[in-house]
Order: C-alpha cells, then structure tokens, then sequence
C-alpha cells in the first residue's frame, strides 16, 4: 500500500476514535457530523447493546402493565379455561419473563428490518452506494433515538398506570385504547417518531451518497412501510 494511503487510513482510524460511544449523544447533537464519521466507519456492537440495555429498563419497569393488557386478550381467556389448575399468578409468572426477553428482541431486531429496507430503496431505487453494515450502523442508531424517547415516556406511563399516556396524536383517540388500530395508526405520528425519520434520512442521504430530499424519502419509506405493516396486523388479529 503507498504511503499516502497508509497516512490517510490511519488519520481516518485516529479521527474515528471512541466514535461508538461518541454516537450516543452526537446522533441527537450533530447528527451530519456523526454520520459522515460513520459511514467510514460503521459501528454495530454498541449501539445495540445501548438499545438492549435501555429496552430491559423499559420492559421490566412495564411488564405488569403488559401483563394486564395481556390479561384481557381472547388467547390469555383461552389458556385459563384450558387449564383449570392455572392460577393467574402462575401464568404471570410465566408470562412476564417472555414478556421482557420478546420486547427487548423486538427493539433489536426492528433495525435490521428498517436497514434491508433501506438498503432496498437507496441501492436498487434511488442508485445510491452503500452496504448493508453501513446503513445498518445508521439504522442503529436511529432506533436508540427512538428508545431513548421510550424512556423518557416512562415516567408517564409509571404515573398514569396505562400505556395511552404519548408524545403522539393517539392521545386524540385514547379512549378506545392502545390495541385500537386507529390508536396504533395515530400514535405513529409522535415527536420521537417524527424524530427518528428525519434524522434517518440524514444518514441515508449521507450514507448512499443522494441528496437530502431522497435520503428522507428512503426513511420515509422503510419506517413507513414497518408501521403500515404494524397497523395492518392489528385490523387482522
């Protein structure tokens, strides 16, 4: 390798530094500065074990909240009338560790769903350069924005004993709850969801090399397309 690549990639690799940490507040500071940064170097671990980490907080603090929602379900009214000796303590105690362990897999897994997606419409649609581990590592990062907004939710939720305390237009229509699909639809129009999609879309548009009006566009259309699909499965089951 010349010398001079040798010097550039080591300048890269200095400038780089501690930038999987860094990334935790730069994505919400100065995201097109840290996204420049990770497209050279793309980070994976990190962001997901912050996800992970911030998810068990949620999900253990929720999980009797969950439990009751669950409690009502035709499928928990279905197990106890099949199994006569199954008290409703069992079955939370039961219930609950599947509960945490679902929800902080749900969370970790979203990003690699939004990522292919992404990946989909900027390569294949709006001819852009990227890999999947690159926009991955954007993906990433954008979800723990959002998880961070579950958090900061959390203390409401705690107060109000019920999940239809939001940041989002589904307080319009709490009354029909929170596993109303028009409630599902409204409540992903919120600040942090809005968040996520812009700040999304600067990393696309930084990582496939388009324009910011087609990185938002690829946002768009990936985290749009999950929550179509969220919305649509609650209208069938």
């Amino acid at each position: 390798m010349p010398e001079s690549d040798l010097v550039q990639a080591a300048s890269v690799a200095a400038s780089s530094k501690g930038l999987s940490i860094r990334g935790l507040w730069e994505v919400f500071a100065k995201p097109t500065s840290f996204f420049t940064e990770l497209a050279r170097s793309p980070r994976i671990l990190v962001p997901m074990i912050a996800i992970a980490s911030l998810c068990l907080v949620f999900f253990v603090l929720t999980a009797d909240m969950i439990f009751e929602l669950q409690k009502h379900s035709p499928q928990f009214q279905e197990q106890m009338e099949a199994n006569p000796g199954l008290t409703e303590e069992r079955m939370k105690a039961f219930a609950i560790p599947w509960t945490i362990g679902g929800g902080i897999i749900s969370m970790t897994i979203l990003p690699l769903i939004t990522a292919a997606l992404a990946l989909f419409w900027g390569n294949f649609v709006f001819a852009g350069r990227a890999n999947y581990r690159q926009i991955l590592s954007v993906a990433l990062y954008c979800n723990f924005l959002f998880v961070v907004g579950m958090i900061v939710l959390l203390p409401m939720l705690l107060a109000k004993g019920e999940f239809t305390a939001s940041f989002s237009l589904g307080v319009l229509v709490a009354g029909r709850g929170v596993e109303d699909p028009l409630y599902i639809l409204l409540s992903k129009i919120s600040v942090f969801h809005i968040w996520e999609v812009i700040v999304l879309g600067i990393g696309s548009a930084i990582t496939f090399g388009v324009d910011r009006n087609k990185g938002l566009t690829i946002s768009l259309l990936s985290v749009g397309l999950i929550s179509l699909i969220h919305v649509l499965s609650s209208l069938i089951f």
